[in-house]
């Protein structure tokens, strides 16, 4: 019975500690702060009715603060998705760009990531090949000019194996959920579907983030903490020239700007 005796003298000791003595001594102190300062509760009773009504409201505040379980509480947001073709015209290789925010008080690992297509009330499950070191999605419709025709992502930024390391209490972790769905037709890809992303934090408890593609081409951004690399189309008249075709246009020419303040006449 020594485990239980030891285990019972730390339980008591924590909640003497924690919601008895601690509210006594912040009252205390706050009464004694006021007589000292202000010249106030004078009266005996008027001291022990303060003594008391500050004595719980300390334990109320010190209860709901550490009432607070210890949890993770994770929110996530996808921001690009890509569809590729396959080796086959039922076979389409995808990437999902997201970024996953720890906002609770622990930290934790993501496991058990899940992506599936929903189109006319069919669900599509994808599946998680091998992410080669680079992959290049490319002839990608633009909305734009200045729109990239080809994205590549890398490995390095694969959600699979970035979250098996703890995602920090005000953390955010961005990167790139490399799938592949099987038997399904491309042109499902190119109607309004919708996608989404479900995962576990340490304690099985799941979460989950959606995005809607309405078929339409949408601007393509770079994610900031997500290697991507892009190509672009060169503009009419060519990339913009450097050097001397910037110099030369300032006027007055950089010669004839004095290098000194000229005097002051009297």
């Amino acid at each position: 019975m020594d485990w239980f005796s030891h285990f019972s003298a730390s339980v008591a000791a924590g909640i003497f500690l924690n919601y008895l003595l601690v509210p006594l001594i912040m009252s205390t102190a706050l009464g004694g702060m006021i007589v000292v300062a202000f010249g106030r509760l004078k009266e005996r009773k008027e001291q022990i009715a303060f003594g008391v009504g500050s004595f719980v409201l300390f334990l109320t505040l010190i209860y709901a603060i550490g009432s607070r379980s210890q949890e993770p509480i994770l929110t996530a947001s996808i921001q690009s998705v890509f569809i590729g073709d396959g080796p086959t015209d039922h076979d389409n290789i995808g990437a999902i760009a997201l970024n996953v925010v720890n906002t609770g008080t622990m930290q934790t690992i993501v496991k058990n990531w899940r992506v599936a297509v929903e189109a006319n009330g069919q669900k599509y499950d994808a599946a998680f090949p091998l992410m080669p070191e680079s992959f290049t999605f490319r002839n990608i419709p633009s909305a734009t000019p200045n729109q990239p025709t080809s994205i590549t992502l890398h490995s390095s930024d694969n959600l699979l194996e970035k979250s098996l390391a703890p995602i920090q209490v005000g953390a955010l972790l961005p990167g790139v959920l490399f799938v592949t769905f099987q038997n399904v037709d491309k042109s499902l890809f190119k109607t309004g579907v919708t996608y989404t992303v479900t995962f576990e934090v340490v304690f099985s408890r799941q979460y989950s983030a959606q995005i809607k593609s309405n078929a339409s081409i949408g601007n393509v951004g770079l994610l900031p903490g997500v290697k991507m690399e892009a190509v672009c189309t060169i503009p009419p008249g060519g990339p913009p020239q450097l050097g001397n075709d910037i110099t030369s246009s300032i006027n007055p020419p950089a010669s004839a700007v004095p290098a000194t303040k000229p005097p002051i006449s009297p």
